[in-house]
């Protein structure tokens, strides 16, 4: 199946995210249709005519510039003019434009760490910060299955870094050693594993690996909502793992906690004959 345009627009959002460019400025998709095929791609500086041919007769169903096309909004899209007339080019080829700009640049690594390098220089620090906004942390619950869609627009906004499970793994198991406490490998890194097996379905491995967690998961910290939803994953987990029993012995420890409407609710929904 062929990539499209939206993929590699998620793809380059990924690298560059929105938030990034300046108020501005004009970036992400300029001409075409997302649903597009995309099997191969032109980079290029300018979205100009000749590049916007060059790109439809080397096949390209994509065209990646750094300079927008559509910079400022259109008043009319007449052929006669320039940007008119790379627009109705492109729009008859079939080649999508997407501009990465401002986002570009102030991405890390990004345009200016590619020109840095270039030129041999030392980066010590940043010249003028691009967004002095306030950041906030944001804590919400969604359901399971629309977890990755959140973390994706979450992302692409420009809400952190993106990053897998497995780099995500990978940065932790580097700093595991230098960890004295034992957090990151004794608890963190099985975390991650668990909550990573969980969204793939495999529930025996969620119970594996943050089984053991549960007398320490307090070390974590965090708060009781979010202690909660711990042992909530890890209840989904044994249910749908086969693990009937287990599962009923700790929903009847969190309720002797707390007989509160969260665990009561989850006792009613499972049907325990208790209940």
């Amino acid at each position: 199946m062929s990539p499209t345009v939206d993929d590699w627009l998620n793809i380059l959002h990924g690298f560059f995210p929105p938030a990034l460019a300046e108020d501005w400025d004009s970036v992400g998709l300029q001409a075409g249709d997302r649903s597009w095929a995309a099997d191969r791609v032109l980079v290029a500086l300018d979205p100009t005519l000749e590049v916007v041919r060059e790109a439809a007769e080397r096949g390209c169903g994509l065209l990646i510039t750094h300079h927008p096309l559509v910079f400022r909004p259109l008043l009319r899209l007449d052929v006669s003019e320039p940007v008119g007339r790379v627009v109705a080019e492109a729009l008859s080829s079939r080649v999508a434009v997407i501009a990465c700009h401002t986002n570009a640049d102030a991405a890390r690594p990004g345009v200016t760490d590619a020109l840095a390098e270039a030129l041999d220089l030392r980066v010590t620090g940043v010249l003028r910060q691009a967004h002095p906004t306030e950041r906030v942390k944001l804590v919400t619950f969604v359901p399971s299955e629309a977890t990755a869609k959140v973390l994706e627009a979450m992302a692409l906004a420009g809400a952190g870094e993106w990053a897998t499970a497995e780099q995500q793994l990978g940065m932790l198991r580097e700093r595991a050693p230098k960890d004295r406490g034992g957090l990151t490998g004794d608890i963190l890194i099985p975390l991650i594993e668990g909550l990573h097996a969980f969204a793939e379905g495999d529930y025996r491995r969620v119970v594996e690996r943050i089984g053991p967690l549960r007398p320490r998961i307090v070390e974590i910290g965090g708060s009781r909502a979010q202690r909660d939803v711990f042992h909530d994953t890890l209840l989904e987990a044994c249910f749908r793992a086969g693990d009937a029993g287990r599962a009923w012995r700790l929903l009847a420890e969190r309720v002797a906690r707390r007989p509160d409407a969260y665990w009561l609710t989850r006792k009613e929904r499972h049907g325990h004959p208790a209940a």
